[in-house]
């Protein structure tokens, strides 16, 4: 019989990996970085032609509609604006 094929592990969380990952500079976990908005704002449709000009952000639209899951549930992660008020 021969030999069963050598399978190398890879630790996903190198020191470099982490350098590349690090989200502690953005507002909000979830937020998109630089990178990210670049690969995502070419897809986001102009607004239409005789309307008024958009008067919101995208790139924060689409922060608001991201939930990571590691983080749905975080109290740091709540925004400023939606502080849990004390049950009566």
């Amino acid at each position: 019989m021969g030999q069963a094929p050598s399978r190398r592990i890879y630790s996903m969380w190198t020191n470099e990996n982490r350098i590349a990952n690090d989200r502690s500079k953005l507002r909000y976990p979830s937020d998109l970085t630089d990178e990210e908005w670049a690969l995502i704002a070419p897809e986001i449709p102009p607004a239409k032609r005789g309307g008024g000009k958009r008067t919101v952000d995208m790139r924060e639209v689409v922060n608001g509609l991201i939930v990571r899951p590691d983080h749905r549930l975080s109290v740091a992660c709540n925004p400023e604006g939606f502080v849990a008020r004390a049950v009566r």
